[in-house]
């Protein structure tokens, strides 16, 4: 017996795999998870590693800034992870901004803005990773 996906038992690899699945239903190996088929790679729940450290309630595109309601504290050179509904990237916080002053540190409550590396959305969650 080869590979199977854990979710739905779909051969993943193998004479059934290579004749039926992939051929006649297009199932293949998830990109996100090899363990799964590319049908039930959506039902299962991206987990996030990390801490929510805070919350994007504005985007400046022009500038690629997002403004970022913090819930925890958050330092210069720490790695965060922004994740929406179409948003997913990590990046490290090179600089950040208090009302248009550079700070190293902000803390719980400030509201900090940051050079983002995509564009991000209102309501996207921040992680620190």
């Amino acid at each position: 017996m080869g590979k199977k996906c854990k979710s739905c038992n779909a051969p993943l690899e193998g004479f059934m795999y290579e004749w039926i699945a992939s051929k006649f239903f297009g199932l293949r190996q998830s990109k996100k998870d090899p363990s799964v088929c590319n049908k039930c790679e959506d039902q299962i729940k991206d987990t996030v590693q990390g801490r929510e450290i805070g919350k994007v309630t504005h985007y400046y595109s022009h500038l690629s800034v997002g403004i970022i309601e913090l819930s925890d504290f958050v330092k210069t050179g720490n790695r965060v992870r922004i994740k929406g509904v179409t948003t997913d990237f990590a990046q490290n916080i090179d600089s950040m901004q208090i009302e248009h002053r550079n700070v190293s540190e902000a803390k719980k409550g400030d509201l900090i803005g940051i050079k983002v590396a995509g564009k991000v959305h209102p309501h996207d969650k921040v992680y620190k990773i």
